[in-house]
């Protein structure tokens, strides 16, 4: 029985149970990938709904939705609020691929484009700084390899080597200098060999 996270609400996060999904396939337990598929279809039903005006929408105004989200009907007397997508939504997933629909199509309204531009305006004191919530992960998969630092280390040894010192000399040298292993420092070194 796999089991199950729900988000404070108590019913199931859509972007949770797409990771369960995703984990259950890489493990290669069909039972319960089929068991989360069925809550997915579950949840995404139960937002339809419940949102059903949003996902009607055209992907321009699924777009503007997450960007800059809708008035909330309020009761009489109060301020109306900002409404966007609850985050791990359907909605929420439904309306990021349409804005990347959007941003990807040949004339994207300018609007949008203004909207997607000032999520990236870096903290600067820029009078649009305040509206940078957009984080930029990681664009390559797993850890990248720091050529900077290997030239440097090499650069070291290389320079040891010239000198007469030796390999050794070398690797003890960068060792110390960076702070790092002998063997660290022989593994670039071999690297370099190949």
């Amino acid at each position: 029985m796999a089991k199950k996270h729900a988000p404070k609400g108590g019913s199931p996060n859509f972007a949770v149970l797409r990771k369960q999904q995703d984990q259950a396939r890489s493990e290669k337990d069909l039972d319960r990938f089929e068991e989360i598929g069925r809550d997915l279809a579950a949840v995404i039903a139960a937002e339809g709904q419940k949102y059903p005006h949003h996902f009607l929408r055209s992907r321009e105004m699924k777009a503007r939705l997450l960007l800059r989200g809708v008035p909330e009907e309020r009761v009489q007397g109060e301020l109306p609020v900002h409404w966007f997508p609850p985050h791990g939504s359907f909605l929420e997933y439904e309306c990021r691929w349409a804005l990347v629909e959007v941003l990807r199509s040949e004339n994207p309204p300018k609007d949008i484009l203004q909207l997607t531009a000032a999520l990236f305006v870096p903290d600067s004191g820029h009078p649009l700084a305040d509206a940078f919530v957009a984080v930029i992960k990681g664009r390559d998969r797993g850890t990248r390899e720091n050529i900077y630092a290997k030239a440097a280390i090499l650069n070291v040894v290389d320079t040891a080597v010239r000198d007469g010192r030796g390999t050794d000399a070398g690797v003890l040298e960068a060792a110390e200098r960076y702070h790092l292993t002998r063997e660290y420092v022989y593994r670039c070194w071999g690297e370099r060999e190949r």
